[in-house]
C-alpha cells in the first residue's frame, strides 16, 4: 500500500461517517429530502435558500471523491465506496427533483445517475436518467452511457459523425489543435470524448476486449486532461464517465 493511502482512507472515511452512514441522514439531508417531497406534492415548502443547495451539492462532491478513494484502494465493490456513492446519488436526486436554480451550476441529474450506477443501483440510475427531457446531444450521450444503454450511445455517436464527416479521418484531431480558434482545446476534447465513448460502446456490443481496453485507456487519459484543463464540475463529470466505464 502506498505510504499516503492510510491518510487518504482516513479522510475519506471521515466524509462517509459525517454524511453517508447507512440508515442515518443528517439534519440538512433530511431537510433537503422533505423539501423534495413538498415540491413534488406542490405544497408549501420549508425554509431553504441557494446556500443550502450549494452546501448539499458540495457534500455530494465530497462523497463522490471519498467513494473514488475507497474504490481505488479497496476495490470496485468496497462497502464504504458503495455507501458514499449511494448517499451522493440520493443527495443529488433530491436537489434535481427540487428544480431550483442550483441546476444551472452542474448537471446534477447526470451526476446522480452516475452515482447510483456506481453504487450498484442500475435500476435507479436508469429510472432517473430515463425521466430526463434532455435537449443537448452531449447530455443525451452521457445519460445513455451512465444507463449502460450502449445502443443509444452508438446512435448518438453516429449522429455526431454524420454531422461532422470531416472529423472521421486519422489526422482530424491533430488538425483541430493546429487551428487558430479560441475553443480548439475544448473542441478537441469533445471530439476525443465522443470517439472514446463510441469505441467503448461498440466494443462492449461486440465483446472485443482489445478495443475495449483502448477505449478505457482513452477515457482515463481524458479524465487526467480534464482535471488539469476544465472546471471542477466538468472534470467530475468526466471522472464519473471513466469510473462507470471501468465498473
Amino acid at each position: 500500500m502506498p505510504a499516503n493511502d492510510p491518510l487518504r482512507l482516513e479522510i475519506a472515511n471521515g466524509a462517509r461517517i459525517r454524511l453517508a452512514l447507512e440508515n442515518e441522514i443528517s439534519a440538512n439531508q433530511a431537510r433537503s429530502y422533505v423539501r423534495c417531497l413538498q415540491i413534488g406534492w406542490q405544497v408549501n415548502t420549508i425554509g431553504w435558500n441557494r446556500g443550502d443547495s450549494e452546501a448539499q451539492l458540495a457534500d455530494a462532491r465530497s462523497l463522490l471523491q471519498a467513494a473514488e478513494i475507497f474504490r481505488e484502494i479497496e476495490g470496485h465493490d468496497a462497502p464504504r465506496a458503495i455507501d458514499c456513492y449511494r448517499r451522493a446519488g440520493e443527495i443529488l436526486e433530491w436537489l434535481a427533483r427540487s428544480k431550483d436554480d442550483i441546476r444551472s451550476i452542474a448537471p446534477i441529474e447526470l451526476l446522480a445517475g452516475a452515482a447510483f450506477q456506481l453504487g450498484g443501483l442500475p435500476a435507479m440510475a436508469s429510472g432517473l436518467l430515463g425521466q430526463l427531457d434532455l435537449e443537448e446531444d452531449g447530455a443525451k450521450l452521457f445519460a445513455a452511457f451512465f444507463r449502460a444503454d450502449f445502443d443509444a450511445v452508438l446512435i448518438l455517436a453516429m449522429t455526431f459523425w454524420d454531422q461532422n464527416g470531416d472529423l472521421t479521418d486519422a489526422g482530424s484531431s491533430r488538425r483541430i489543435l493546429e487551428e487558430d480558434r479560441d475553443d480548439r482545446l475544448s473542441w478537441y476534447f469533445t471530439v476525443e470524448l465522443i470517439r472514446a465513448l463510441g469505441l467503448f460502446a461498440d466494443s462492449i456490443r461486440r465483446g472485443d476486449d482489445s478495443r475495449l481496453s483502448k477505449a478505457a485507456a482513452k477515457l482515463k487519459a481524458l479524465d487526467a486532461m480534464a482535471v488539469r484543463t476544465f472546471s471542477d464540475d466538468v472534470s467530475l463529470l468526466i471522472s464519473l464517465l471513466r469510473q462507470v466505464g471501468e465498473r
